[in-house]
């Protein structure tokens, strides 16, 4: 996560909580994280949405319970 964190934040964020004496547990919390929820977010929605319709469809086309696995 922190690499990742790393890689999707600006630096200038990054370097300016340094400047101002943020460790770096702090500047994950307060600049990164904020940053990454609307991402992480989107992610497990898309991922939800898969998820239901590799269940949600099979069910529709087989119809008959003679049929199911």
């Amino acid at each position: 996560m922190w690499v990742f964190a790393a890689e999707a934040v600006p630096t200038e964020l990054l370097e300016a909580a340094r400047i101002d004496g943020s460790g770096e547990l702090r500047t994950f919390f307060r600049v990164a994280l904020p940053l990454l929820v609307p991402g992480t977010v989107t992610v497990l929605l898309f991922s939800m949405v898969a998820t239901w319709n590799n269940y949600f469809l099979p069910l529709i086309m087989i119809k008959d319970p003679d049929w199911y696995p």
